[in-house]
């Protein structure tokens, strides 16, 4: 289905035992009413994938790959909402036809094969697509950093309901400002920032537990990362 608050698409899962990997393609090929080079999409984000500590990646092409790496947990068996994915469908007035999920591949304990069944593809009418090409989040979120634990580079995600002022910095345990990474007015969209283990002087950190933040407008956020080296 697509979230007509974000213009996402929402990708649900159903299963009986735990999973711990997906790979699938979103297929556009009976869509019409643009170029379909022109749609794209952006890396899976909430749901139980997120909850799970799964990162799930998705190219311009619509291929989805989700898996439980690191600190990642598998999905354990359940019903509900697996991932939602932005794309720009919503910039299209007069696309219509139908998004429907292909090459599905599950993996179980150990990359076991598992069974599954795809469901109804999703159908889009003329005219029901999200006005104009903002496609935004709706709501604050600071996302898990992405790998945690992680050895020189790590990656953080978050999102922007509107246009406001955003201050991302890292701090020690001893709550010491170790790197700020963002101070600047930004628009609003899915966003993301990197930090490469060092202070605001370029110098490494030490291995530890570091708390990253983010203050945008009354939304503040705070969570944990591990470096490891």
């Amino acid at each position: 289905g697509q979230d007509s608050s974000t213009g996402s698409l929402e990708i649900y899962l159903e299963n009986y035992v735990p999973v711990y990997g997906l790979q699938f393609s979103i297929s556009l090929e009976n869509l019409e009413g643009t170029d379909l080079a022109g749609l794209n999409f952006q890396n899976g984000t909430g749901g139980s994938a997120e909850e799970s500590g799964w990162t799930v990646g998705v190219n311009d092409s619509g291929l989805v790959i989700g898996l439980a790496q690191g600190t990642g947990n598998p999905i354990p068996a359940g019903e509900g909402l697996l991932t939602q994915i932005a794309w720009n469908g919503g910039e299209f007035s007069q696309l219509s036809g139908t998004v429907s999920i292909v090459g599905l591949q599950v993996s179980g304990y150990f990359g076991t094969e598992m069974s599954f069944e795809i469901g109804d593809p999703y159908t889009i009418e003329p005219g029901l697509s999200l006005a104009g090409s903002q496609i935004f989040p709706g709501k604050h979120e600071l996302h898990a950093a992405f790998p945690n634990p992680f050895n020189s580079t790590t990656q953080i995600r978050y999102n922007l309901p509107m246009d406001e002022y955003i201050s991302i910095n890292i701090y020690d345990l001893m709550g010491h400002k170790i790197k700020s990474l963002v101070n600047v007015n930004q628009d609003p969209g899915y966003r993301s920032i990197s930090w490469d283990a060092t202070n605001d002087l370029g110098q490494p950190v030490s291995a530890g537990m570091y708390i990253y933040t983010i203050q945008a407008g009354e939304f503040r956020q705070a969570k944990k990362m591990v470096l490891l080296k």
